[in-house]
């Protein structure tokens, strides 16, 4: 029988959702879908920290909407959605829950030199199936401070 690894759980699952959010490049692609994929991501209750801020997605339907609104500010600002997944670590706090710092590039399409950031993801074990080796899981909370403050020292208006 292969032992299991929360490393193997939560890096399968950085690499979904990066193949999900890489999708926002793609304008035949509703927003609302994108927000959609991104959502099955996430547990319920899913938490977000930026800039000392909380913010708690109770359902799938709430991170959808949030997302979707995120998605739609960026391409209202002219900067578009073009991230790309280009690094990750991958800690292991318990057999059940692991810390994966993710780092993106990203590209605006205003024409901007792109720059990189780094978001850090709590991802938690929801169930594993010794017999098949089958696992499910998502993120409960995400700090997205770098994010966020990158994107507000070059563009300070970007939050209304």
């Amino acid at each position: 029988m292969v032992r299991f690894s929360i490393t193997f759980a939560a890096k399968a699952a950085v690499a979904l959702y990066a193949s999900v959010v890489e999708l926002g490049r793609n304008s035949s692609i509703s927003r609302h879908d994108v927000a959609g994929l991104m959502a099955e991501n996430y547990q319920p209750n899913f938490t977000i920290f930026t800039l000392g801020m909380i913010t708690v997605l109770k359902t799938r339907e709430d991170a959808q909407a949030g997302i979707e609104n995120v998605l739609n500010r960026y391409n209202e600002t002219s900067l578009g959605t073009s991230f790309t997944w280009t690094d990750s670590l991958i800690e292991p706090v318990s057999n059940e829950s692991a810390v994966a710092w993710v780092t993106w590039n990203f590209a605006p399409k205003n024409g901007l030199a792109p720059w990189d950031i780094t978001t850090v993801y709590g991802y938690r074990l929801s169930e594993y199936n010794e017999t098949t080796s089958s696992f499910s899981g998502g993120f409960e909370w995400v700090n997205s401070d770098q994010e966020y403050q990158q994107l507000l020292e070059k563009f300070p208006d970007f939050f209304p």
